[in-house]
């Protein structure tokens, strides 16, 4: 009798013991609070910590890897920066090498952030809209010296692409002629038409 109690009190013992396991190791799916929620911080928050003499490791650990890195020399890092960006200036001495300082950049939407490291610290940070790329374009005083007179429209088109006709120009000399110009970020060509054909060298004009 005392061993059949025994087994039945050993027996209990045991499956609460395993009830017990299971109930800590089961945790609830839902209504979780906003505390079991990953923190999302925007590259401006997290960029809004990076100070001044800050290593370089600290950065990368807060904001992760960079969309560029570069070493560059102290007089070209100026080139890489965002328009309006406060580079400090760092006196040369002379016989001694000026240090390389590595410029990283980070993107969110149209803005680029971007801090210099000299030594694995931060000596300057800032942000900046990103610059558009600049479209390849056909109108080039290059082409425009190819232009020869008694050229045909669709060659000239061949070389600058379709140009605008101008409205109420006049060519001496060439009645019913005329004028279109072509367009671009660098300059702008002109050139007259006379039967379908050009009668006068294009006329380049830098902006």
């Amino acid at each position: 009798m005392r061993r059949i109690m025994r087994f039945r009190h050993a027996a209990l013992i045991a499956t609460l013991g395993c009830l017990f396991a299971l109930g800590c190791s089961s945790t609830p799916t839902t209504g979780g609070g906003k505390g079991s929620e990953p923190e999302h911080k925007s590259v401006k928050e997290k960029f809004d910590k990076v100070k001044t003499d800050m290593a370089e490791k600290d950065v990368a650990d807060l904001m992760g890897a960079p969309a560029n890195s570069a070493e560059v020399d102290p007089a070209k890092a100026k080139d890489m920066l965002p328009k309006g960006f406060d580079m400090p200036d760092l006196p040369a001495i002379p016989g001694i090498a000026m240090p390389k300082l590595t410029v990283k950049t980070w993107e969110e939407g149209d803005t680029v952030f971007t801090a210099v490291f000299k030594d694995g610290k931060v000596v300057s940070t800032g942000s900046g809209k990103k610059e558009a790329a600049k479209k390849e374009t056909k109108v080039t005083k290059a082409n425009a010296d190819k232009i020869k007179p008694g050229m045909k429209k669709s060659e000239v088109e061949d070389i600058l692409g379709k140009g605008k006709t101008q409205a109420g120009a006049k060519m001496e000399g060439f009645p019913g002629a005329e004028v279109v110009v072509w367009d671009s970020d660098e300059g702008t060509i002109t050139i007259g038409f006379a039967d379908d054909k050009v009668v006068a060298a294009a006329t380049w004009h830098k902006k």
